[in-house]
């Protein structure tokens, strides 16, 4: 299986087709160095986090022995006459990148007194620091090591003294809360630590819970009225011509919008209707009966009388 590089993924044209440094400025900080050891102040001996977050290392950039007239044109990267972006590789063009330091492996490094605040474990990645400093001597950090976990499909770090773990979101700065350090840790992209960590490892030494579990939302229930036990309608119900139960001196009445009483009457009216129909031929029925009874009485008296001697 090949190895999956982060160095230069996604990046866009430019990183191909323009220059890896500019003037003394690269659009590409993840891959290219601008600083070399010594530059500034803010990070001391220049330690800064190689593009495979393996190790702490320094900027490759020197002062040439030759005056940078001598090289291509598109191989000066700086205003300085006596400053080139590496020592003499047409392979990297150049460029000036991020040499990992010898002692200086985040994950068995033996120069560990001279990498302040680090956290030096078979599973540690070098992340950079953003006004990071160590709380003993108030020295600057410019890049630490801290122990990594991808559990939970997301960045999970551990910082030298603080032994919990801590959520590291991309794109987002976590402020040190402990006994070493003080400061923030700028957060790294998942793919830059987490495609190269033992994951064996990991599950056997990483967080067993979720630093920041997502919490259940619970939803309403509908209230439930004392009288009837029946849940109480929406604030909208009844716009649609719903009926909704309305408690009045222990008995449930309804109220109803136009469309209801509108439906309502008709069907009123269409039961009366059906009601005087019936009654009606039920008063035609009776009346055709006794108009029947009386002609026969009348036909009989008459056959009676005719019949008397």
């Amino acid at each position: 299986m090949a190895e999956q590089m982060s160095w230069g993924n996604n990046s866009n044209c430019e990183f191909l087709n323009k220059k890896c440094v500019n003037n003394g400025e690269t659009k590409f900080p993840d891959m290219f160095c601008t600083t070399k050891s010594g530059d500034n102040p803010n990070i001391p001996a220049g330690l800064q986090c190689t593009s495979d977050r393996q190790s702490l290392g320094t900027c490759s950039s020197i002062e040439a022995k030759k005056t940078v007239d001598n090289l291509a044109e598109h191989f000066q990267y700086f205003s300085e006459n006596n400053k080139v972006g590496s020592e003499e590789s047409e392979q990297m063009d150049y460029c000036p990148i991020i040499m990992a330091k010898k002692g200086y492996s985040c994950i068995n490094g033996e120069q560990r007194n001279k990498m302040p605040g680090s956290l030096i474990v078979n599973n540690s990645r070098c992340v950079e620091g953003n006004e990071l400093k160590t709380i003993k001597d108030e020295a600057a950090v410019g890049a630490v090591c801290v122990e990594v976990s991808c559990k939970f499909n997301k960045v999970i770090v551990r910082y030298s003294g603080n032994d919990k773990w801590h959520s590291c979101p991309e794109g987002k700065n976590l402020t040190v809360n402990g006994s070493v350090l003080k400061g923030e840790i700028v957060c790294p992209k998942y793919a830059d630590v987490c495609n190269t960590i033992n994951k064996t490892l990991d599950e056997l030494q990483g967080p067993q819970k979720d630093p920041d579990p997502v919490k259940e939302v619970q939803t309403s229930q509908p209230e439930v009225t004392e009288t009837t036990g029946t849940p109480k309608p929406t604030e909208n119900a009844g716009n649609q011509g719903v009926t909704s139960p309305v408690v009045q001196n222990e008995a449930i009445t309804t109220t109803e919008s136009k469309p209801s009483e509108t439906k309502e009457g008709r069907i009123t009216s269409s039961v009366s209707g059906q009601n005087n129909n019936s009654t009606a031929k039920k008063g035609a029925d009776g009346s055709f009966k006794a108009s029947l009874f009386a002609s026969v009485m009348f036909v009989f008296l008459t056959l009676s009388m005719i019949m008397l001697p």
